[in-house]
């Protein structure tokens, strides 16, 4: 390994004018200012104007270079990631995404960290193959996926294929002899058959029975319930009631009066635990200790402030001997609650704002998963979707009626992607239908937003559900405790454990599916936008990875072919 032989100081840098704009060869987004755009002299770039894929999370869009410490690193930093993105070499590789830009940065950074405890400054000078595999067998050590080895790798491909663009120079040797980083990691070579796992049979028959009886049954009920209470908040904000003690009472009492009468106890908060303060009142007589009234809604149906009942002693009083008299319910909203088909009983207790709430978010969730699963769309091109992304239109023979959906494409694509279309079933529909009746709720005022977006956040910065991938695995736990048990969860175990849900699992699961049916790879070559009939079956399985005996093997396919029959 070489040692360092010389110290390097700041300088500007050799190659670039600070005012060289960032994204000067990049395509941008109509409207964008390009007087506005970021400087190669700035320590922070915006390359929001270049990403066209408008879901991508807000932390992507911007890179910042500040927090490099050392000038030198902070240079080549600045000098690597602009060159990346702007230089056509002749070994034709693609330039850098704006949207992968702040992940290259990290992964220099951390490069340039281990060569910097190594030889005491970071110097591109004095990096050898030796400090390479260093380098190499630390990563190794740490028992990461080969394809995560090699994303790590790039960095010192990179600094020897940029060096003409670095001050301070890059690697003046070829890494590894030309070998290329997926190879040195041990990928050996690019696999034909995709690694996702599939979904269990089992368990995308049960998620998906669920997530079409939160759209079909369910959702009629969360959204009359959101009607109900809008228009309670919206009542006593436009005409609010100010009345005195007396009035108070009475008014209390006539409430308590129509409960009686209907067979209804006093509401509590469903999760008590959550809930207090000016919201909720703690009941500590007899059996009803730990329950929390819902004073927030039991002061909206009465047409008063909660603070109001809260001070007003004789009226609180009231309300306690109330709660001994009546017992209590938990929710307590009026909006009835739908039968579960299986149970014949309600399928949840009537809702407060806080289940209200969450159930909004299930409901999105269940419409994500059809769509996702039901399209094989990948998360981009799902959340994507515009208001009107649907399309209903019937054959020249006027038959038969076709449902498709407008989204756009990024994989494989132009920066800006391109539009496509997906024909679908009538449980999308559906599914798309809910998505966009949550989101016109909670959507900002913005012409760019879709039908995705983050639900019961005042400050949502991002697009889209950027955090889909957990909201898919807090619905698997909600479906087990709302209507599974111990012995029988509602979504089946694997080997024992929760099965651990990401979105490319849904495409990965339902490519295999059709590649297995008659004709199911063109089918699935038409419906997932590949570029053919061989690059699909590679993705949906091959015979030789055992899946065809694997097929043969499970001649029932359970409430899967119930749900493909039934709209078939």
């Amino acid at each position: 390994m070489r040692t360092a032989t010389r110290a390097l100081h700041a300088a500007p840098s050799a190659i670039r004018n600070p005012n060289d704009t960032v994204l000067g060869s990049m395509k941008l987004r109509d409207g964008a200012n390009r007087d506005a755009l970021s400087r190669f002299g700035d320590d922070t770039w915006d390359l929001d104007p270049a990403i066209f894929n408008r879901t991508a999370g807000n932390t992507v869009r911007m890179i910042d270079f500040s927090p490099i410490a050392c000038p030198v690193e902070r240079l080549t930093a600045k000098e690597y990631i602009y060159a990346w993105l702007n230089e056509r070499l002749p070994d034709r590789a693609d330039r850098l995404r704006p949207l992968s830009a702040r992940a290259a940065l990290a992964t220099l950074r951390r490069f340039m960290t281990f060569a910097r405890e190594r030889l005491g400054r970071f110097s591109a000078a004095d990096i050898d193959q030796d400090l390479l595999d260093a380098y190499l067998a630390g990563l190794k050590a740490r028992s990461l996926q080969p394809r995560r080895v090699a994303a790590c790798l790039q960095p010192a491909v990179q600094l020897h294929r940029l060096a003409c663009f670095l001050t301070h120079g890059g690697l003046d040797f070829m890494p590894w002899n030309g070998t290329a980083p997926f190879k040195v990691a041990g990928c050996g070579g690019r696999p034909d058959e995709n690694r996702t796992p599939r979904i269990p049979e089992p368990v995308i028959g049960a998620l998906l029975r669920w997530s079409l009886r939160y759209v079909e049954i369910f959702a009629e009920d969360i959204f009359a319930a959101r009607e109900e209470l809008d228009r309670l908040e919206s009542d006593n904000a436009t005409h609010p009631r100010k009345a005195g003690r007396g009035r108070v009472e009475d008014r209390l009492a006539d409430w308590i009066e129509r409960r009686r009468r209907a067979g209804r106890g006093i509401p509590v908060w469903t999760e008590p635990e959550r809930m207090g303060g000016i919201c909720g009142t703690i009941a500590r007589d007899g059996c009803l200790a730990g329950a929390v009234l819902n004073i927030r809604l039991i002061a909206l149906q009465c047409g008063m402030h909660p603070t109001t009942l809260i001070q007003n002693k004789r009226a609180y009083r009231l309300l306690l001997d109330a709660v001994t008299e009546l017992g209590i319910e938990p929710g307590g909203m009026d909006t009835p609650i739908a039968s579960d088909p299986d149970s014949g009983r309600p399928w949840r207790p009537r809702f407060d704002a806080f289940a209200l709430a969450n159930e909004e978010r299930h409901l999105q969730t269940a419409a994500y998963i059809l769509c996702a699963y039901l399209t094989g769309m990948r998360d981009g091109e799902v959340q994507a979707m515009r208001p009107g992304c649907l399309d209903r239109r019937r054959s020249a023979d006027g038959v038969i009626e076709r449902l498709t959906i407008r989204s756009t494409v990024f994989k494989g694509r132009q920066a800006q992607g391109t539009p496509e279309e997906w024909v679908t079933i009538p449980p999308v529909m559906r599914a798309v239908e809910v998505a966009e009746r949550l989101a016109a709720r909670h959507r900002p005022g913005r012409e760019d937003n879709g039908i995705w977006t983050v639900l019961h956040r005042t400050s949502a910065r991002d697009l889209g559900v950027p955090h889909v991938v957990q909201q898919i695995n807090r619905y698997s736990a909600h479906l087990d405790r709302r209507f599974g048990t111990a012995e029988d969860p509602a979504i089946p175990r694997v080997n024992g454990e929760r099965w651990a849900f990401n979105t490319r699992q849904f495409r990965r699961t339902v490519a295999w599916y059709i590649a297995n049916r008659p004709f199911g790879v063109v089918a699935g070559k038409i419906q997932y936008k590949h570029a053919s009939v061989a690059m699909f079956d590679g993705y949906a399985g091959s015979s030789a990875s055992g899946f065809r005996q694997e097929v043969e093997q499970e001649h029932r396919l359970g409430q899967l072919d119930d749900i493909v029959a039934h709209y078939e």
